[in-house]
């Protein structure tokens, strides 16, 4: 057993002595001090050991009744600065922000081209690389970015902003959402989430009603379903192809509704029999949809060649192997899915990962190396996939990687940082980027993929340390990190 004092700033005891096994989890000691602590939804509870934050994923050890180990307690607005790389840091727009971004950020969403942070104050700065052109980039004028935004949401080319009172605010392209006439406006009030293609929004409102708008080719007109989407919605995804799109919305009955470009998922098709009750939870690729069923069957429609069926299929001319069905391996056991623009991945109750969709982008798991073959039969915790590439991260804090090699599939040049400790692997903006960010639980990041490619010009200094989000788009990437603590101040 071990011991542990939490202290305020200036020596206040607020938990404790308080024994435990070691190690002890900071999220579980996290848990106990909200019991005792209150702490209101715009702050946080800052831990520090030693005057370095500690985050959730961390493990405490040591300390005994005569000499505790000391944790002091902080509590403060919750805000982060931001570290930028890649060429969105570069131009006049980047420099202009740059100071705003050294603190009192609460979140950044991302277009295919631009960055939106969410102040402290409810503002709203946005910024994209030199030499890229985005209308989302100009929120500057736009009317209601002053004060009280509270998320941002972003698909290729538009933005939404939800306010405090139920208040939107879109901009952007006009064509791909950034842009609602009134009367679509006026039903926009109240939204709580917004589910996105690349050239149009789905917004969810408490009372689970869908309001759509944008291209109507991405899935922004869901006249033809609209009956179905007053009422008892609980989640909506839509794809993220470049040509057109679709959305997928979940009821509180297990039914999916879909609409949008049929090709792409917007026809239930065969499967709308299978999907009438039962589904637990929907993802979505790049022109196809997977559905999960509380038996933990998965069922797919949408482009049967890019996951629209659970087959792996084999693109390239000159394969000598025959696409083949994995649907019985998908019949049950099957806890979450994720997927890239044309592979879908399963993770089933043991820990096992099976795929489906295009052979040659990472569904065809023969062709990988035997070691990391073996890695995925079982203990995979959860998998984040890239454009081309997948890194899976198992229960003991590994990384397993596989796919196009030079794009996120070979992670040799980082494997000893990927050993042991890795917390979470975001998805970035939509799951195409060339590359992986890990978050370890001491709080630096780990990168790797295109050599060419911004996610390798990550400043190392910088994400040593107290990184607890990374974002991404083609122009760049944001890793959000605490500001310093004092622990004396």
């Amino acid at each position: 057993m071990a011991t542990l004092l939490v202290c305020r700033v200036g020596g206040e005891a607020v938990l404790g002595p308080l024994c435990f096994e070691s190690p002890l989890p900071v999220v579980n000691l996290r848990e106990k001090l909200h019991e005792s602590v209150s702490v209101d939804r715009s702050q946080e509870m800052v831990l520090l050991q030693n005057g370095n934050v500690l985050l959730d994923a961390a493990k405490l050890e040591g300390g005994s009744l005569e000499d505790p180990l000391t944790i002091t307690l902080v509590i403060t607005a919750k805000t982060y600065r931001a570290v930028v790389w890649g060429p969105c840091a570069d131009g006049p727009q980047h420099a202009e922000v740059s100071e705003q971004l050294e603190g009192n950020i609460k979140s950044v969403a991302c277009t295919g081209y631009t960055f939106a942070a969410v102040m402290a104050a409810g503002s709203v700065v946005t910024w994209t690389g030199n030499g890229f052109e985005s209308d989302a980039a100009n929120s500057r004028g736009v009317a209601g970015l002053e004060d009280g935004v509270q998320q941002v949401f972003g698909n290729d080319k538009a933005f939404v902003a939800l306010k405090a009172g139920g208040e939107v605010v879109v901009w952007g392209d006009p064509e791909a959402g950034g842009k609602a006439p009134p009367a679509v406006l006026e039903k926009l009030r109240g939204i709580a989430w917004v589910a996105r293609t690349n050239e149009a929004f789905a917004g969810v409102k408490e009372n689970g009603q869908v309001v759509t708008w944008g291209n109507a080719e991405f899935g922004g007109d869901s006249s033809s379903v609209s009956e179905s989407l007053k009422a008892d919605v609980v989640s909506v995804v839509g794809t993220f192809g470049p040509s057109s799109g679709a959305f997928a919305a979940l009821k509180a009955d297990g039914s999916v509704v879909a609409w949008g470009d049929p090709e792409r998922g917007g026809d239930l098709g065969p499967a709308a029999e299978q999907l009438q009750s039962g589904v637990t939870s929907l993802c979505a690729g790049g022109s196809a949809f997977a559905a999960l069923k509380e038996t933990g069957k998965v069922v797919a429609w949408g482009h049967p060649e890019q996951g629209g069926k659970l087959v792996v299929h084999f693109t390239d001319d000159e394969a000598t192997q025959e696409s083949f069905s994995v649907e019985e391996e998908l019949s049950s056991g099957v806890v979450s899915i994720v997927a890239s623009d044309d592979v879908f991945v399963a993770v089933k109750e043991d820990g096992k990962v099976v795929t489906w969709g295009v052979a040659e982008d990472g569904a065809y798991l023969a062709n990988i190396e035997k070691d990391v073959a073996k890695e995925l039969e079982s203990g995979v915790l959860s998998v984040t996939p890239a454009a081309c590439s997948f890194a899976a991260l198992k229960t003991d804090g590994r990384v397993v990687t596989w796919g196009v090699d030079s794009l996120g599939g070979d992670s040799s040049s980082v494997a000893s940082k990927l050993k042991s400790g890795v917390a979470r692997i975001p998805c970035f903006r939509w799951p195409s980027q060339h590359g992986h960010a890990a978050l370890k639980e001491d709080g630096s990041v780990v990168t790797w993929g295109f050599e060419l490619g911004p996610i390798m010009d990550a400043p190392e200094d910088e994400l040593a340390s107290g990184v607890v989000e990374v974002v991404g788009n083609p122009t760049g990437y944001v890793a959000l990190k605490h500001a310093p603590v004092s622990s004396s101040a």
